[in-house]
């Protein structure tokens, strides 16, 4: 096509200096001719080689490689584009492709060849199966982790059916809900089973620390239970419901990823508490029948004692100026990083969102050598019209945003149907006879050989669209037939992953420019998504994290009945999310559309360790037995929640580790701030004034 066609494709003024470089050269080969005119002298005569070299040039508006071999990085690469047969396809289909073009290389030797694949059919492959081996590792090390946090705190085996067989209960309700109304799993949920064992048992591990907390005491079964039952219940109800509130805030988010993460996570924590308070009393009462909890009452394990209650518990409440004194310094020093942090909040770096492995051997790899070959981007931004004329008429615009842009802006082309069809063709057509004509009178070997080739293959004869060859019309072809509504935009090689500010920007322009064009156009492509994605987490992130804060602040008024009960909790839960704020500006970690859903999770679960203590501290009335009795509880839900949250740290993708470890983070410091800042300052509140009495108004709660 390009060798018969081609010529039509170059530039007008090129054509007339090709006619005017033949009349220049037959004039000097004609002695009786001669020009007197002064515009021969001032007129320089154009050189015949240069100007059939851009017509030649030309070839590459439409095909940077006519020959079909796309080479490149001094000849070591060659890339091979091979399109699926149809527009969106499913992972089934990306698998059988691929194995079907697999297939045919393996069979092929090809000695001292490395062969790789990029794309997104090897991408979306890839992502799955990392996605899979990732949650099966993560479910495996949350599983054994877990059990022996559980074995290792309560010193026996007994207590892992106790907790684990509500919890599991629970999370199969959960994933067999989740399954009837969302049907599948997403990156973001995929690891939810994880995160809900995690925190679903932290309700189980209360329970059961009361009734051994009774039973140490020397209390029989009939006693300690229903102790357990009416002295846990409420607090860890609270806790799960403010759990429960933060994750369903995150439905609040148009990401349907977030959607369907709130969905889960709302009913997982609710589902687990009921199966726990449900299951866990007759499972204990059945195990006290056969496998009775004899040694509880022996001398020296009368109370519950883990590291809380050791030396760490005894400067917390013995000197508590020191821990409060700490406390505010980290407070001024997290409150300055904080301010900090929420100037640029955002990861603007796309590539530390996606698969490590494919980075270094995977289709990330391959594509850099891809986009250095083609130099290119293979993924345009499209935008779909009503009609070629509109799809023209948005193409023009682009131009000239293009042009309003200048060289640091972030559109490379745009490309249209239409952008195939050579302008001005009776023109062009007419300047090539007359060029053929001059070049017919000479002999054929004393043609250069590239003109040569030229006037033996070019076809003087108008182009229409179906004699464009289909690969170069593919994209614009629909898939009901419809051809010429599609404009392609494709972006500068600098809008990369690496810049997800351009990306943005990219984005902006191309979405005004169309609409204000044909407010009907659609938009979309790859670089749209992300950056909605992450529009969606700047524009929205505020407002869900203050409904779950609000939420959680509500519902920990509500269980405490009162105010100044539940300011003290809310305090806690604060100056822990204040200390992640200046911990992640410490360690550079920033949001990205999978760990911003961290930030409203940590809110409930965070006040979980606060109302649990403080819930203990109202019945004692007493730091010390709070903490003794308590502390190490709320320090395992913690563990086991970190447990969940740190196997996601292992992750082959980048976002999931960055989810694990900001989670990670956010449990810590609101840890710390519940067993180290809340006790310390209520052990200098209490010194200050009467010793308080346990409240009898709360021995039920």
């Amino acid at each position: 096509f390009l060798d018969t066609h081609g010529a039509l494709y170059a530039d007008m003024k090129d054509l007339i200096a090709a006619r005017d470089a033949l009349k220049a050269e037959a004039a000097k080969a004609n002695p009786l001719l001669v020009d007197l005119s002064d515009e021969a002298e001032s007129t320089p005569t154009p050189n015949l080689d240069d100007v059939m070299g851009r017509i030649k040039s030309a070839y590459a508006r439409l095909d940077r490689f006519p020959d079909g071999y796309l080479a490149g990085e001094n000849g070591h690469t060659l890339v091979m584009l091979i399109s699926p047969p149809g527009a969106a396809v499913s992972l089934e289909d990306d698998e059988k492709i691929f194995e079907a073009v697999d297939g045919v290389v393996k069979s092929l030797p090809h000695p001292g060849m490395r062969v790789g694949y990029g794309g997104e059919v090897k991408s979306v492959i890839e992502a799955q199966e990392a996605l899979v081996r990732d949650l099966m590792i993560s479910s495996m090390l949350v599983l054994v982790a877990v059990g022996l946090a559980i074995i290792l705190y309560y010193r026996t085996i007994r207590a892992v059916p106790l907790l684990v067989l509500p919890l599991f209960t629970g999370v199969s309700i959960t994933f067999a809900l989740s399954r009837g109304v969302i049907h599948y799993l997403n990156p973001n949920t995929a690891f939810l089973g994880s995160i809900i064992v995690g925190n679903g048992i932290n309700a189980g591990i209360i329970l059961l620390a009361r009734y051994l907390e009774e039973r140490r005491r020397g209390s029989g079964v009939e006693i300690a239970l229903p102790t357990a039952l009416r002295t846990t219940w409420l607090a860890t109800f609270a806790a799960s419901a403010a759990a429960a509130a933060s994750y369903g805030s995150l439905g609040a988010v148009s990401f349907r990823g977030f959607n369907q993460f709130a969905f889960m996570g709302f009913f997982g924590m609710l589902i687990c508490w009921v199966t726990t308070y449900a299951l866990m009393p007759p499972l204990i009462a059945l195990q006290e029948r056969y496998w009775p909890f004899r040694e509880l009452s022996q001398p020296g394990r009368r109370r519950v004692v883990g590291w809380v209650a050791g030396p760490f518990a005894q400067m917390v409440l013995k000197k508590p100026v020191l821990p409060v004194v700490l406390t505010g310094a980290l407070a001024v020093g997290s409150i300055y990083a904080a301010i900090q942090f929420v100037q640029d909040p955002i990861q603007y770096d796309f590539r530390k969102l996606g698969s490590r492995s494919g980075e270094h051997q995977g289709a990330g790899f391959w594509d850099k050598h891809v986009d250095a070959v083609l130099q290119s981007y293979q993924t345009p931004t499209v935008v779909l019209t009503d009609s070629p004329e509109e799809a023209q008429a948005i193409a023009g615009a682009m131009e000239k945003e293009k042009d309003q842009q200048g060289p640091n802006g972030t559109i490379e082309s745009v490309v249209t149907l239409q952008e195939f069809l050579p302008q001005e063709q009776p023109r062009k057509l007419e300047l090539l006879r007359e060029i053929f004509g001059m070049l017919d009178k000479r002999p054929r070997s004393a043609l250069p050989p590239e003109v040569r080739r030229l006037r033996e293959r070019t076809k003087l004869e108008p182009v229409s669209l179906s004699d464009v060859p289909e690969r170069l019309t593919r994209a614009f072809v629909e898939k009901d037939g419809r051809r010429g509504r599609i404009v392609l935009v494709y972006p500068t090689l600098s809008t990369d992953a690496a810049n997800g500010r351009a990306q943005m920007m990219h984005t902006r322009a191309v979405r005004e420019v169309a609409l204000k064009t044909d407010p009907t156009a659609r938009i979309a492509g790859q670089i749209v998504l992300t950056t909605d994605i992450v529009q969606a987490i700047t524009n929205e992130g505020a407002f869900t994290g203050l409904l779950s804060f609000l939420a959680v602040a509500l519902l920990t008024f509500l269980v405490m009945r009162s105010l100044k009960d539940a300011a003290w909790v809310i305090g806690s839960l604060t100056l822990g999310v204040l200390w992640m704020a200046g911990a992640m500006t410490v360690l550079s970690l920033k949001f990205n559309f999978v760990n911003f859903a961290v930030l409203p999770i940590t809110f409930g679960i965070g006040v979980d360790y606060a109302v649990n203590l403080y819930q203990r501290y109202r019945q004692a009335g007493s730091v010390e037995e709070a903490l003794a009795a308590s502390g190490g509880a709320v320090a395992l839900c913690s563990l086991t929640t970190i447990i969940g949250y740190a196997t996601l740290v292992t992750a082959d993708n980048q976002a999931i580790q960055s989810f694990g470890l900001t989670a990670v983070i956010g449990e810590i410091t609101c840890l710390s701030a519940a067993l180290f800042a809340l006790p310390a300052v209520l052990s200098l509140r209490d010194r200050r004034a009467p010793a308080a009495a346990p409240d009898p108004a709360h021995q039920g709660a």
